[in-house]
């Protein structure tokens, strides 16, 4: 059965790789100023996921047939800004939705797709930062973050594999060669996509199992033949911006491990704070009266500190997708 919630999850994908993409064909042309440059990339971000369409989007319904979707990518081509013809557009359209169907095959529960999510708005934060007229967006990008939040926080693995499925069924027929897959050697020359063959949840491609009727006890299984030469083991970066050049990637990594040392480390500080408070008032009169150390160096009550902030961290479910779900917003 179809999805009737994959709309949103695709549109907002495929606006991000269409931004990336433009971001780097407008920044290799030598006759396009960057300031030109800045203003094409900042008018195409308000057009994609300005409030009255995300409005639209953020709706249950049927997913939008390629030629829609194509068809809002072609008026947002026709801003005063930005002139594309229509054959440009196809071409970028088909590259752009070879490069989302690559990113939606490697994902594979719910905890993959919000990833996916936050790596592909952390990348386009990164491209618009660059501009000067970056600031204009942000707030568009919050109020993204948030409706993405609401719109899946209550997604099942089992509603995110029919999300999955309706998007790969809807582009099943694309096969057109993209540069950057082929050289990352995560499509075939022939356009179809490896299919990954390792990792969690994912079991070797001709294995197949019959069940009894409780689905847990396993009555038989067989082997069948499969064309496991397309096949290969590949870890692709899910969500990253595939259009970037060498240098370009080369600047983006440090300012992008900056802000997570000090995100990691303003998080540290607040978790640590009340433990190293009471630490220190207690130091002294406890190494009085018990001058024995833990491992390492650290007092008794140090280590204690330490095992009772480790254990509340293990009382979540799944403390990533929480910490995750909580950096979008509310």
């Amino acid at each position: 059965m179809s999805s009737r919630r994959a709309t949103p999850f695709l549109y907002v994908n495929l606006g991000c790789e269409y931004l990336f993409l433009l971001d780097s064909r407008l920044r290799s042309m030598p006759d396009v100023p960057a300031k030109k440059a800045d203003e094409v990339i900042v008018d195409c971000a308000i057009a994609l996921f300005e409030e009255n369409v995300l409005e639209k989007i953020f709706t249950e319904q049927s997913l939008f047939e390629s030629d829609e979707i194509q068809r809002i990518f072609s008026l947002v081509g026709r801003s005063p800004s930005l002139r594309i013809d229509e054959t440009n557009m196809a071409k970028i359209f088909q590259i752009i939705c070879m490069v989302t169907k690559a990113n939606i095959l490697y994902l594979r529960k719910p905890l993959d797709m919000f990833k996916f999510f936050d790596k592909h708005m952390s990348e386009l934060s990164a491209v618009l930062e660059k501009t000067s007229l970056g600031e204009e967006v942000q707030d568009t990008l919050v109020d993204m973050r948030k409706r993405f939040r609401r719109w899946y926080l209550d997604i099942t693995p089992g509603a995110f594999q029919r999300i999955r499925m309706t998007i790969l069924t809807r582009m099943y027929l694309m096969h057109s060669p993209v540069s950057v897959l082929l050289d990352s050697k995560i499509q075939h020359e022939s356009g179809c996509l490896h299919a990954p063959t390792s990792g969690e949840s994912i079991e070797l491609l001709g294995e197949a199992k019959v069940y009894s009727r409780d689905n847990k006890t396993i009555l038989t299984g067989y082997s069948v033949s499969v064309a496991g030469r397309n096949i290969v083991d590949k870890e692709f970066p899910v969500g990253t911006n595939l259009f970037l050049s060498d240098s370009e990637k080369a600047s983006t990594v440090v300012p992008v491990l900056r802000r997570i040392a000090n995100s990691l480390q303003s998080k540290v500080s607040r978790r640590s704070a009340p433990y190293e408070e009471g630490a220190r008032k207690d130091r002294s009169t406890k190494l009085r009266s018990d001058p024995v150390r833990a491992e390492g160096g650290r007092t008794r009550l140090e280590a204690d500190s330490r095992t009772r902030g480790t254990g509340e961290q293990e009382e979540h479910e799944d403390p990533e997708l929480q910490e995750l779900l909580e950096s979008f917003g509310t």
